[in-house]
């Protein structure tokens, strides 16, 4: 094993046990007198989002990107899921007026709430009169994202986009 690879993993391995051995994970006191419930409350809600939301496997890489380029680049939104379940529910044939089974599909409410993911740094630009550190001081930072086909679809389906999909 490399060297530097070995010391890379060494030092990712101690900070995740530092950081990430607690739990909740993001933990919080109040400053200008919060309730203790209160305080209580703003922790579940930020484990729930946390552990629900899939944060963990962007937060190992993103500590991991820290050691291995300088820089790690975390990126959040908000996210509305929807779950579809399959179920049988005993009704008639609209053809025959036969009563049977039949397959339907409900759509249900899932996870509401933050999504974390993993920028790569070679895709993340940020105003180059800016330096990193201070790249929300700049006017603009933007990153590269390649998106197949299919998500295209899927996200014209949940919304995303109004117009112009068939000229794609």
């Amino acid at each position: 094993v490399p060297y530097t690879y070995a010391m890379l993993m060494s030092a990712h391995t101690y900070w995740t046990s530092v950081f990430f051995a607690r739990s909740p994970i993001h933990q919080y006191r109040g400053r200008h007198g919060e309730g203790e419930m209160q305080v209580q409350a703003m922790e579940a809600l930020m484990n729930y989002q946390t552990v629900v939301g899939g944060a963990m496997a962007p937060y190992y890489i993103w500590l991991y990107d820290i050691g291995k380029y300088g820089c790690g680049i975390l990126g959040h939104y908000w996210c509305y899921e929807k779950l579809h379940y399959g179920q049988l529910i005993e009704m008639q044939d609209p053809v025959t007026g036969v009563p049977g089974l039949f397959q339907t599909t409900q759509e249900v409410e899932g996870y509401r709430g933050n999504k974390s993911y993993n920028c790569s740094p070679w895709d993340f630009m940020h105003d180059p009169r800016v330096s990193l550190k201070n790249f929300q001081q700049g006017e603009f930072c933007c990153r590269r994202v390649r998106l197949g086909w299919n998500e295209i679809l899927r996200r014209k389906d949940q919304g995303y986009y109004n117009e112009n999909i068939d000229k794609l």
